[in-house]
């Protein structure tokens, strides 16, 4: 017999949200722990560079072609855009996320 696996532990400020099965009972409970939700989604109407990006912040990416779904955006505090070009019909996962974490850093060197 093979001993069982060992299961990673979370660090303690972690347990809590790493015991939640949904994303969205997760997300609600983040906000009441001070966390602003933002998604980007392409059909969201407030360009991502326009927006204050102080204090804690999770960043939700949705799906080439599909965005993020309802409840997501239900529970997400700001929807925001990535301006591409009009010839582009979307971005997938990982070049949204190269914009938005390379912007982010750069604004944060300069502060």
């Amino acid at each position: 017999r093979r001993p069982p696996r060992s299961t990673p532990k979370p660090s303690s400020a972690a347990s809590d949200v790493y015991k939640r099965q949904n994303v969205n009972t997760t997300l609600k409970y983040l906000k009441s722990k001070n966390f602003w939700v933002s998604g980007f989604d392409s059909e969201a109407k407030k360009d991502f560079t326009n927006h204050n990006w102080k204090g804690n912040n999770i960043l939700l990416f949705g799906s080439e072609g599909y965005g993020l779904n309802y409840q997501i955006k239900k529970n997400s505090d700001f929807l925001f855009r990535i301006n591409i070009n009009e010839k582009v019909d979307s971005l997938n996962i990982s070049n949204s996320a190269s914009v938005v974490f390379h912007y982010l850093s750069t604004i944060k060197e300069k502060s």
